[in-house]
């Protein structure tokens, strides 16, 4: 994992992790040890069942990352 996506999912987790927020896709795939690719994007997904609650869950996480800057890192080529 990048380490501007070790960044984000910290603080982004940290923010909506309440509101029932996990990381998934690729990096989450790689978590449980199956594959190790490096991805574009940090995927965070919630259950449906919790929808009324997303839009306080991203104002929470953009506020955090506001507040949390990403530290920068690119793909490698």
């Amino acid at each position: 994992m990048l380490p501007s996506h070790i960044n984000i999912t910290r603080v982004a987790l940290a923010a909506a992790g309440r509101f029932g927020f996990a990381l998934a896709g690729g990096y989450a795939v790689s978590a449980h040890g199956m594959g190790s690719r490096l991805s574009g994007d940090v995927d965070l997904f919630t259950a449906w069942d919790l929808r009324a609650s997303f839009p306080e869950a991203v104002d929470n996480v953009i506020k955090a990352l506001e507040e949390h800057p990403p530290i920068h890192g690119h793909l490698p080529d």
